[in-house]
């Protein structure tokens, strides 16, 4: 599924969740099903319902366990019988309010998480503006609760800074687009 051109994955809610399951419970995945399902039943909005089905099938393209991908495929059938209407309306540097909620290292694991991503997606030559805002956001929250010095140094925000520079010189080379 391609995304749709007001839905953006980088809701507060959905990142904290969706880092927090990354790689947890890979031998339990109605447990990350349970979570996720959770996510979406607490507003049931037509944003959810996208986040948790374009999660869902990123989990199922990367699985090898043919089992398990039958699984997945079967949680994905039941969210696309459910399609509800009401739409979300975020802006990233509204949720500066949102993530203050988070303890830091809920955020922290969110960050590293981010990092890595953002900074693979940029040495590709692939520029994701909203991720790069939503980084950006989150990281004015650590410097406005004073928690920068907290962050390790090889996630410093300048060495992201330095890859979006050189990102416009290089060709894309990424393949999965949300």
């Amino acid at each position: 599924m391609r995304k749709s051109v007001d839905v953006t994955k980088y809701e507060i809610d959905w990142q904290i969740l969706r880092s927090s399951v990354k790689g947890k419970f890979n031998d339990n995945l109605s447990l990350k099903f349970d979570k996720v399902r959770s996510y979406f039943e607490q507003t049931y909005s037509y944003d959810r319902w996208e986040r948790c089905v374009n999660w869902l099938e990123g989990l199922e393209k990367g699985m090898k366990d043919d089992c398990k991908k039958f699984l997945i495929l079967e949680e994905i059938n039941q969210y696309k019988s459910i399609k509800p209407i009401k739409r979300e309306s975020i802006i990233i540097n509204q949720q500066k309010n949102e993530i203050i909620k988070y303890d830091f290292q809920s955020r922290y694991i969110l960050w590293k998480d981010l990092f890595l991503t953002n900074a693979k997606w940029l040495e590709n030559g692939y520029f994701h503006k909203e991720c790069n805002l939503f980084i950006d956001c989150l990281y004015s929250v650590f410097k406005n609760l004073n928690e920068i010095h907290l962050i390790d140094t090889k996630y410093n925000l300048k060495n992201l800074i330095q890859l979006r520079c050189k990102c416009s010189g290089i060709p894309n080379k990424h393949q999965f687009f949300f």
